[in-house]
């Protein structure tokens, strides 16, 4: 009877972290991809000024989501994510604007797939 207890308060906790990830991964993906859609907005009005500090507010979010990412992912994703951030803060302040929206669409590119990873689908189970 222990036994059971124990298998099923084990499976509680595992599904419930599995559960918690996912709701905060999803959560955390919207927050980074709205940010990633203020600088494609600003960079296709061509106000320069506002993608810059969007892109330094996405820096920042990033800086401290990267951690828990790290932990979670593979670490290509994440850095290729951290590699983008610098790329893009970089441009944005050159006022790039067309080298600025394609690092922002590949940056958003792995945003998603994170959060594609994540997902409960039948490829990630197999």
């Amino acid at each position: 009877m222990a036994k059971r207890i124990a298998i099923v308060a084990l499976l509680i906790i595992i599904l419930g972290g599995a559960l918690w990830q996912h709701i905060y991964i999803s959560g955390s993906t919207k927050e980074l991809a709205n940010f990633l859609n203020q600088i494609n907005d600003a960079l296709v009005a061509e106000d320069y000024p506002t993608a810059l500090k969007n892109a330094q507010t996405f820096k920042d979010a990033w800086g401290k989501e990267k951690h828990f990412f790290e932990t979670l992912f593979e670490h290509e994703e994440v850095d290729m994510i951290s590699a983008s951030t610098a790329r893009l803060l970089q441009l944005c302040a050159e006022e790039n604007k067309s080298e600025a929206l394609a690092e922002t669409a590949e940056t958003l590119y792995y945003i998603h797939h994170i959060y594609e990873i994540d997902s409960v689908k039948w490829e990630n189970i197999f």
